[in-house]
């Protein structure tokens, strides 16, 4: 998982195992420290239409500086 290149799939698919596995055995050596959530939290969703799965994105933005938290795949 070191090329962010490489999916869990296709790791999964060398080592012949599911990619389930894989997301258990990166998160199980992972230790992400998580950022302090901003004091206004603002939400919001993206019209993309990229796919009949992926039509909306959700944005969280730290209302006060504008600045990206985070973008999720669907709302």
């Amino acid at each position: 998982m070191k090329n962010i290149h490489l999916t869990s799939a296709d790791v999964a698919k060398r080592y012949h195992i599911s990619d389930t596995s894989v997301h258990y055995i990166f998160l199980q050596y992972l230790d992400i420290k998580r950022l302090p959530l901003p004091e206004i939290l603002s939400v919001d969703e993206v019209f993309l239409n990229i796919d009949y799965k992926h039509k909306y994105a959700l944005v969280l933005m730290d209302f006060k500086s504008g600045d990206v938290v985070d973008i999720l795949p669907n709302r």
